[in-house]
């Protein structure tokens, strides 16, 4: 009876300590997303243009990008562990100095804090799952890693702009805060590194020199820079839809449209990568291909977003749940470039390989999100500093999504395959 009592301890704990360390990639998500219920909020907060709100929401992604690598290295070194419960301090801080924010400034420090606290989260979550799971689960761990994620995005629109319509989106920003705090305390007592038969103190030294080493071949190998531009243009949808700019596109194009019914419909594009991620990597291995699936899914959010972009407001409201869930369906595809990567590379550097992909993509957001800012405010004459949403200035802005796919196909075309000989789909 002990030894089955001990064999069924042994069987959940990987999963509940990748699953704590998911409870942060879902957070994350959370304050990574909400500007985009906001947007009303924020322009009458600050009086400001689409441009200036598109580089506030950037803040957060100006730490979170270049942290990537060097966090992926300290995650590599010192663990997960110690990397998420002061990371989670950061986002509390950066959420708290938001929601209390009354000059644009203290805003955009806010977002950069909680963008530095939020990078590692990912990385982490992966670390956890690298530690505690086989190879040959690894690729479907990377899959169900999104599931937190794309929960965490779903909570961050119609739940938040529930709260954000009833209570002002500083008190939506204090309760986000104080949910961190729960995060972080479980994190902290119950998060493990590794399984106990692995411990044992590392050589310090030999460590950092294999980071170095490990770094270079990242840098001077073409198929990783391949590989991360194949991801951040895969991406854009992701930043400028789901971050940013979906729910007002929405409500610029249907007419009394209210906020929460728009951000339900943005959320949708979260359910689909909810599915998708997992699905893909599911695909991926019974094809015994991942630059298939890479190619296919790229194309079909192509397809989508084309015709989002296009017919808009021309199509019935209820039309944009199914597509905004294709687009989302397609999206997760783009997370099998951290399998990839990780599979050219031994496991022990899996934190720097993941943060070296994840750099390349966020820096992204920062230049795409003030860019169709920009544009919309070059094609509307400003007027929605006002105010003035309109779905014929949303669209000229927004073709920079299908160009950005289209470049993601090319990208996409070039990558080499990696799935590993001898592996069987169990």
């Amino acid at each position: 009876m002990v030894e089955k009592s001990v064999k069924t301890k042994k069987a959940y704990l990987p999963w509940v300590m990748w699953g704590l360390g998911g409870c942060f990639y879902l957070y994350q998500f959370i304050l990574r997303v909400s500007p985009d219920v906001f947007v009303p909020d924020l322009i009458a907060t600050f009086k400001v243009d689409a441009y200036s709100l598109g580089v506030l929401s950037a803040a957060y992604y100006y730490p979170y990008s270049f942290l990537q690598i060097p966090l992926g290295m300290l995650t590599d070194k010192f663990g997960p562990k110690k990397l998420i419960t002061a990371s989670m301090g950061f986002c509390v801080l950066g959420a708290l100095l938001f929601s209390m924010s009354h000059v644009l400034w203290l805003a955009q420090a806010g977002r950069f804090l909680m963008g530095a606290g939020s990078a590692c989260a990912f990385i982490c979550c992966l670390k956890l799952g690298s530690a505690w799971f086989t190879p040959q689960q690894f690729a479907r761990i990377v899959g169900f890693t999104m599931i937190f994620g794309t929960v965490g995005a779903i909570g961050g629109k119609a739940p938040l702009a529930y709260l954000t319509q009833h209570f002002g989106w500083r008190t939506s920003m204090t309760l986000v805060a104080t949910i961190g705090v729960v995060f972080l305390l479980l994190v902290w007592f119950f998060v493990k590194d590794k399984p106990e038969k692995e411990t044992g103190e590392p050589d310090l030294a030999e460590e950092t020199l294999s980071l170095r080493d490990n770094l270079l071949v990242l840098a001077k190998e073409k198929q990783s820079w391949i590989i991360v531009s194949y991801a951040l243009m895969a991406y854009v949808p992701l930043t400028v839809f789901g971050d940013l700019w979906g729910t007002s596109f929405l409500i610029s194009a249907y007419e009394g449209l209210e906020r929460t019914t728009a951000a339900i419909c943005v959320s949708m594009m979260f359910v689909g990568i909810c599915i998708g991620a997992p699905l893909c990597t599911y695909i991926s291995d019974l094809l015994h291909s991942r630059k298939k699936v890479i190619l296919a899914t790229s194309f079909g959010c192509l397809a989508v977003v084309s015709s989002i972009v296009s017919f808009i407001g021309l199509l019935p409201f209820q039309s944009m749940y199914p597509l905004f869930f294709l687009m989302g369906l397609f999206i997760g595809g783009h997370y099998l470039n951290f399998i990839v990567i990780c599979e050219r590379h031994p496991k022990n550097v899996s934190g720097t390989a993941t943060g070296f992909t994840n750099w390349f993509t966020m820096s992204g957001a920062f230049i795409i999100q003030p860019l169709v800012g920009w544009l919309l405010d070059w094609s509307s004459g400003g007027s929605i500093k006002e105010g003035i949403l309109n779905v014929a200035d949303f669209r000229i802005a927004l073709l920079a999504v299908p160009v950005a796919l289209t470049l993601s196909i090319v990208l996409g075309s070039r990558i080499e395959e990696t799935f590993p000989e001898g592996y069987k789909v169990r």
